[in-house]
């Protein structure tokens, strides 16, 4: 018997790493009252029942684990132990055993709060909400089960149907199975995540840089040159040259969309050669003239180096100006989405990841603390230190810490990471405490920023506005923020180096945006 609970407490610890011995024996020793013997018992214990002794996230996680690995088998396919027997050493002719395919009741964290009310009053869910399960079980299906094939949603679709007739089973005289149209909602979801994007004819390859973007390379305004738009920058350069007081923000926006084709093309560079002429020019003599008009036209096409974009374009290197050029670039106005996101589920997000480490609750504490002394940005230093710790990437792949008091120039350039990419520097201890934040691109110092969320907010900006890929220790965090806070979600494309990277940060991502709502639901049904 003590066998037996050392294998559950190991289980319980695994799945909840937060919980001490302790806490795991509690646990442990509820669900053998509730019955369990063995261990493949506890796909019958349900969230409703651990909720009598634990917090509704934890519940989540338990449940959600022991289907995963405990629950019902299909009963079309019968269990075998040859199912455990190495691929390599069965028959090629006999049937093949299938994952176990967890089942889902009205307590699952991914039935919306709406289907839960509905199911409860015994009537039909809305068509938002019925998709949105549908959403949430087949992201979790496809995360969860290997090689998920349609017809595995066949048996998800009657068990939820055999539970909730009054919510779920077919009117219609011609559906034999009454979860026909379930299964084919689960199975459209299924085909429309599995289907590669095709491409017309007349389409052209969109360069990877260009992922996300509305206007990557937008055309000339109508009335103006190329000249005129340069005299354009020229002046607006030189509304850099005064102090910051002097800095019409209201003037400068309007400059910077008249001239927002000349930025791309400085930033882009030229997006393909010109056919020659089939008539051919006079030859000129050849002078000096000549030459240096040529070497003038030649730099104006290539693309501008980050040092060339900071001196011919200071806008660009403010945190206004930057985040103006990502709002006609991508749509996004990344500042008023942060603070909208910060205010709105900054508290819940904070609450949940808190939940789910002591790493996590440290910080959250942390960040009580500093919010406590007055520090604006405390919500944003938590969730990005909390972010990188749930998904298991680098903080330091995204900011560095220097002395308080060190200046823009003072900054060692052996600190930055050697990719290069956009980087965040710190004057300060921690992020809980910053003097001020320098930006970095290309290992070069670029901005001086006078928060935390203006240094943040131009650290993810830089990655859309000068098209660059999210580093490998970070793509998660960053692909989490793109979709969930900045809401650029196009649906080709990817910021990660490879397809197997973007697999791993949309599916971590999608896990993430999911979990949290079933948690928020669950406070919405707790009020």
């Amino acid at each position: 018997m003590e066998s037996f609970q050392g294998t559950l407490i190991a289980n319980v610890i695994k799945i909840l790493p937060h919980k001490n011995a302790d806490d795991a024996q509690i646990i442990v020793d509820f669900v053998i009252r509730e019955g369990v013997k063995k261990v493949s018992d506890l796909r019958h214990i349900t969230i409703a029942s651990l909720k009598t002794i634990c917090d509704t996230v934890d519940a989540s996680d338990l449940y959600e684990e022991w289907q995963a690995q405990y629950g019902k088998k299909n009963d079309s396919v019968p269990s075998t132990s040859r199912s455990r027997e190495p691929l390599s050493e069965r028959n090629s002719e006999t049937p093949t055993a299938r994952f176990t395919m967890p089942l889902f009741d009205k307590n699952s964290p991914f039935i919306p709060a709406g289907v839960r009310q509905a199911i409860d009053l015994k009537k039909r869910p809305s068509v938002r909400d019925r998709q949105c399960m549908v959403d949430r079980i087949v992201d979790h299906l496809k995360e969860k089960v290997p090689n998920l094939v349609r017809s595995d949603f066949d048996s998800v679709a009657d068990n939820l149907v055999q539970l909730y007739p009054e919510s779920f089973k077919d009117t219609l005289a011609v559906s034999r199975h009454g979860s026909d149209s379930l299964r084919s909602q689960f199975k459209v979801k299924f085909d429309n995540l599995n289907r590669k994007p095709t491409k017309s004819r007349d389409q052209t390859t969109s360069a990877p840089a260009s992922y996300g973007c509305l206007q990557f390379n937008p055309a000339c305004p109508e009335g103006e040159t190329e000249q005129s738009l340069v005299r354009r920058r020229d002046n607006l350069k030189s509304l850099f040259d005064h102090g910051r007081r002097h800095w019409d923000w209201r003037r400068i926006k309007v400059e910077m969309e008249i001239t927002f084709y000349l930025q791309r093309k400085n930033i882009n560079g030229p997006v393909s050669v010109p056919k020659p002429s089939s008539r051919r020019r006079r030859p000129q003599p050849e002078n000096e003239e000549n030459e240096q008009s040529g070497d003038e036209q030649a730099a104006d096409n290539r693309a501008m180096t980050v040092v060339e974009l900071k001196t011919e374009w200071p806008c660009l290197f403010k945190a206004a100006g930057m985040n103006y050029h990502l709002k006609l670039l991508t749509g996004s106005d990344f500042i008023l989405q942060l603070d909208t996101f910060l205010a709105e589920d900054g508290k819940f997000l904070v609450e949940y990841l808190a939940s789910k480490g002591e790493t996590q609750a440290a910080t959250r504490r942390k960040m009580i603390r500093s919010e406590t002394r007055g520090n604006m940005d405390a919500y944003l230093a938590a969730l990005i230190k909390m972010l990188t710790e749930y998904f298991s990437e680098d903080e330091a792949a995204l900011v560095s810490f220097v002395e308080d008091t060190t200046d823009i120039d003072e900054v060692d350039l052996n600190i930055l990471p050697a990719d290069k990419t956009p980087h965040l520097v710190i004057a300060g201890p921690s992020l809980f405490n910053v003097s001020r934040a320098y930006l970095s691109i290309d290992g070069v110092m670029v901005a001086s920023c006078e928060s935390l969320r203006e240094g943040f907010g131009m650290l993810f900006s830089s990655y859309f506005m000068l098209g660059i890929r999210y580093p490998n220790s970070v793509a998660c965090t960053l692909s989490y923020v793109q979709k969930a806070i900045a809401n650029i979600a196009p649906e080709r494309g990817t910021k990660c180096s490879s397809s197997l990277l973007q697999s791993r940060a949309n599916t971590k991502a999608a896990k993430l945006h999911n979990n949290f709502a079933a948690f928020k639901d669950s406070l919405d049904e707790n009020d």
